[in-house]
């Protein structure tokens, strides 16, 4: 979040010069910790209360409530009270009932936020306190085992300094979130009393200096033991100098991740060359398998594993285009702040892919085409480079960034059931990109068929033909249809917000249900030169519509 981005750079905004913005919303927003999100304050909910509010109390045209100077006011009770039409007497009780809802809601959410608040800190007291005894221990080893225990030493050494560091930036996060919910607060006591004629913000200035998020001395006390223990452990008692460690950034990883891409990629170079060579050379059609080019039957294993590792790169460029515009794309997708994935581990991952999947490339052209003969079967390379890639892809030990892995997996799934569920910018980004991949779609049916009917090693077998000319439309299609669903839900869910065009999703779901016709009619092409001339002349028409359609939306988003 861009709190977390807050501890780590000297450069940044004070927290308290971005709260006290004019635009106090999107800086509420947008300085929320994503992980997190569920334990601040509902400010969007109880800020259109007050203006609901507001709005009905300026449709009462009466001045106060308490001296009511408008016609139809006049007359009087036995006890000299003013009586209230019943029309009127029915429009101030739902202002009442509103305001008591806004009441209701700030207690409801302020308990929320120092709850979760008391919580944290008692947990952070007590880790720092397991931290404490460690960094003890460690000293006694230092006085007294320094010798023997030399490389122990060390390796504490940095696991003591990692967890300080770790837990001094999580506490600073903390304290952020106190200043950030008791700046809400105040705003919307403020706006309440500005926009309303009831007046309670003397009342909860009471309860929000009371409370844990006004002065938080026990956050602050944390962090002053934590800036001690360090700087006693590793600054020799200098705070200065420890606060100058515990906030700069960390990039011990970038020097390991730099080596490992450069090694990837030197590895990847010469196999290229030896790809490339292959193919200037012409041998390539000179294969074993005669009569059939047993080629062109494995290149669409090789083309869809080669399309997810581009697809690595092309993420890790644009998340390294993010990193450098200062867009805090953990936010936005909604990531957690402690496991997402920088560039470098990204362009790693994809190096060490584009390794494997040239290797096996090469080896199978090179095998097959009589360059060499490593004595093995030929089928076994593309073989090996799926199961390699599934195991990596479905592997459940922490392993190969365990936790992104479950998280595209549970994007996926919710792609998938996306009528039934809640849709975040996530899946509509899956969404999207699974709707540009339906080629990798039908490659992936290919690969499952290619191997299991045993067409790769029946040289004349022809087993996976039938099936492709069902399963590819079907495959086309389903993207599209997540994509309408999609759509459709994110209509649904905007229904009870105002000032929200909601409309435009069943616009988008319109485009994405017109696309089917291009499915429709590309499914029925090899049957067209059955059809009369005048017959596909009027079937010439819809396909047109069906194409350009979808044009103007994809022009906006290029646009933007």
């Amino acid at each position: 979040s861009r709190v977390h981005d807050q501890v780590h750079t000297k450069e940044s905004r004070p927290l308290m010069q971005l709260l006290t913005s004019s635009k106090f919303k999107e800086q509420f927003r947008y300085n929320q910790v994503a992980n997190w999100k569920d334990r601040y304050i509902d400010y969007p909910t109880i800020l259109h209360l007050i203006l609901r509010l507001s709005k009905t109390f300026r449709d009462l045209h009466t001045p106060t409530f308490t001296e009511p100077e408008s016609p139809g006011y006049g007359a009087s009770d036995e006890e000299g009270r003013p009586m209230v039409p019943v029309e009127e007497n029915r429009r101030l009780a739902v202002v009442y009932e509103m305001e008591n809802e806004i009441t209701r809601m700030l207690r409801a959410e302020l308990d929320k936020a120092q709850g979760f608040f008391l919580q944290q800190v008692h947990a952070f007291e007590v880790r720092l306190g397991h931290i404490a005894e460690e960094a003890d221990r460690l000293q006694h080893m230092k006085e007294h085992e320094a010798d023997t225990q030399a490389r122990t030493i060390q390796k504490a050494d940095k696991v003591l300094e990692r967890s300080l560091t770790h837990m001094y930036r999580q506490l600073m996060m903390l304290d952020n979130f106190a200043q950030l919910n008791y700046t809400a607060f105040t705003k919307l006591l403020e706006k309440h009393d500005e926009m309303t004629p009831f007046k309670k913000k003397a009342k909860f200035d009471a309860l929000l200096h009371a409370s844990a998020l006004h002065k938080r001395p026990l956050i602050k006390q944390l962090i002053t033991r934590t800036e001690t223990l360090f700087a006693n452990s590793f600054s020799e008692g200098s705070l200065s100098r420890a606060k100058a460690k515990l906030w700069q950034r960390q990039h011990d990883d970038w020097d390991w991740d730099a080596l490992h891409i450069g090694l990837f990629v030197g590895m990847a170079v010469p196999l290229a060359a030896f790809l490339l060579l292959f193919f200037i050379g012409g041998k390539v059609e000179d294969l074993k398998y005669t009569p059939i080019d047993k080629s062109q039957y494995v290149l669409p294993v090789y083309r869809l594993f080669g399309i997810i590792t581009l697809a690595c790169w092309l993420w890790g460029f644009n998340v390294f285009v993010w990193h450098k515009s200062r867009i805090n794309h953990s936010y936005i997708f909604g990531f957690d702040p402690s496991s997402t994935l920088r560039f470098h581990r990204i362009f790693k991952m994809a190096a060490f892919l584009t390794v494997l999947w040239l290797l096996s490339f090469v080896c199978y052209l090179g095998d097959s085409g009589a360059h060499f003969d490593l004595g093995i079967p030929v089928e076994t390379w593309p073989l090996a480079l799926a199961l390699t890639f599934l195991c990596m892809f479905f592997c459940p030990f922490n392993f190969f960034h365990r936790s992104s892995r479950l998280l595209l997996m549970k994007t996926i799934l919710s792609v998938i059931v996306s009528p039934f569920g809640r849709v975040t910018f996530l899946d509509f980004y899956v969404g999207d990109v699974l709707t540009s991949m339906v080629k990798s779609l039908v490659d992936f049916q290919y690969t499952v068929c290619f191997y299991t009917t045993g067409d790769f090693i029946d040289s004349v077998s022809d087993a996976c033909n039938t099936p492709n000319k069902v399963l590819p439309p079907i495959l086309s299609f389903l993207p599209l249809f997540w994509r309408m669903m999609q759509c459709i839900r994110i209509f649904i869910d905007t229904k009870r917000i105002h000032h929200v065009w909601r409309w435009k999703h069943m616009a988008n779901a319109l485009k994405y249900l017109v696309g089917f016709g291009v499915i429709l009619f590309s499914s029925l092409h090899e049957n067209l030169t059955t059809v009369s001339y005048s017959g596909r002349f009027f079937l010439f028409f819809p396909l047109l519509f069906s194409s350009l359609c979808p044009l103007p939306n994809q022009a906006q988003i290029l646009m933007r």
